[in-house]
């Protein structure tokens, strides 16, 4: 498990969260849920309805589009400290990528 003071941290490196003192990171790293994905697995697909904001803390995963017949283009790898899902919550739409596991 990530200690509390990692996760505060982590978000400070965030410009989302860029303002806020630490005990304002503290309560909201709190408030996260710790997930571990095995390489491969899809986190959500394009399409789907948002339902949670992602930190990735350490790993990879790939973000795709659908390319044409032959299938999706990865448009981005994110890493440790990057993050993900936040648009779709904001502007309360459906998904625009699909996030798979990749490490």
């Amino acid at each position: 498990m990530i200690e509390l003071k990692q996760r505060v941290i982590l978000l400070n490196k965030i410009h989302l969260f860029s303002g806020l003192k630490e005990d304002q990171l503290a309560g909201i790293a709190g408030k996260f849920d710790e997930v571990e994905e095995p390489a491969g697995k899809v986190i959500f697909k394009r399409g789907d309805k948002p339902e949670g904001f992602y930190v990735i803390f350490k790993g990879r995963v790939n973000v795709t589009r659908p390319r044409d017949a032959k299938g999706d283009e990865v448009i981005i790898w994110l890493v440790g400290g990057d993050y993900f899902g936040e648009e779709a919550l904001v502007e309360n739409r459906n998904r625009s990528a699909t996030i798979t596991a990749v490490e």
